[in-house]
């Protein structure tokens, strides 16, 4: 009797680890596809900001080429500091400075 049962304890035993065995395959794949997907993202991610980091310089050193007068930002790739720190103004600055108080709010109120 005693063997009976001991041989009946062991087979439960290999049928609860064939089902643990079973269910760490599975968590063991779903941690793997988790992780896939998470390096993906991070490519995905990453890919634009290396094309821009690439390619955007020398786009926008072409376009204060060409608008930098306008912008006032003609000496300067950046266009940003000289505004900022007042040394120069920009063409629009010089325009509005120009322009009677009067002429300012006809200005305004058209663009209302």
């Amino acid at each position: 009797m005693a063997e009976k049962s001991v041989q009946e304890a062991l087979a439960s035993h290999e049928k609860m680890l064939q089902t643990i065995a079973k269910d760490v395959h599975s968590i063991k794949r779903r941690l793997l596809i988790s992780t896939v997907g998470s390096y993906l993202r991070l490519v995905i991610f990453l890919i634009p900001l290396v094309f821009a980091f690439v390619y955007l310089p020398p786009l926008l050193r072409d376009f204060w080429k060409q608008y930098g007068s306008i912008l006032g930002a003609a000496g300067n790739v950046s266009g940003v500091s000289p505004m900022l720190e007042g040394q120069s103004k920009t063409a629009i600055d010089e325009i509005l400075d120009r322009m009677d108080p009067e002429q300012l709010n006809t200005m305004l109120r058209s663009l209302r």
